[in-house]
């Protein structure tokens, strides 16, 4: 499901992954496109199937698609904005091993080309540059470095770094179709 329709709504698709993190970031894109005017249709891993929101999607949308390694695994098709926040040991007893997972997890990106936009952070830059060989227009790379001109954390609701690291994520997932962060 996730490969066809990725292959047919690839230019509207904002694909987010990561070990930890995916629900929060996705949600916060959802929330962030909306409150811009945007066209924002939620579906993936967060618990609603990509083929069910297929017939609301129109030209002006974007689809913010939560995926997980196992969506990922046999996808030949990459969103047109690729986030990845983290990959952590996980769910072995499926993939066998670390680099399968790893694997698994890069193909968010594997298949973009010269027009899409990676959200990569910084400790996952080698691999996502090995696999996308620097084709992609732009690849966004986010971090603690440099938060506060992104965000004020004292007045997020959300705390602790790891949240400030999904914020930022979303912030520059966003950017990619318009929507200015600083405001």
């Amino acid at each position: 499901q996730t490969d066809l329709f990725l292959s047919q709504f690839h230019e509207q698709t904002i694909g987010i992954s990561g070990t930890k993190g995916k629900s929060t970031t996705t949600s916060l894109i959802y929330h962030l496109l909306k409150s811009s005017g945007r066209d924002a249709i939620l579906t993936g891993n967060i618990g609603i199937p990509c083929f069910d929101i297929m017939e609301d999607v129109k030209p002006d949308s974007i689809v913010v698609y939560e995926l997980s390694a196992h969506q990922l695994e046999y996808v030949h098709t990459s969103p047109h904005v690729g986030v990845l926040l983290n990959v952590f040991e996980e769910h072995l007893d499926h993939f066998g091993t670390m680099e399968r997972y790893k694997a698994a997890k890069l193909n968010l990106l594997r298949f973009m080309g010269k027009d899409d936009i990676a959200v990569i952070h910084e400790t996952l830059l080698n691999d996502a540059h090995s696999v996308i060989a620097n084709e992609v227009k732009q690849s966004k790379v986010f971090s603690l470095n440099d938060l506060d001109g992104f965000i004020d954390r004292t007045a997020l609701p959300l705390k602790g770094e790891h949240n400030f690291l999904n914020v930022k994520a979303a912030l520059l997932a966003c950017d990619a179709y318009g929507v200015d962060y600083h405001d």
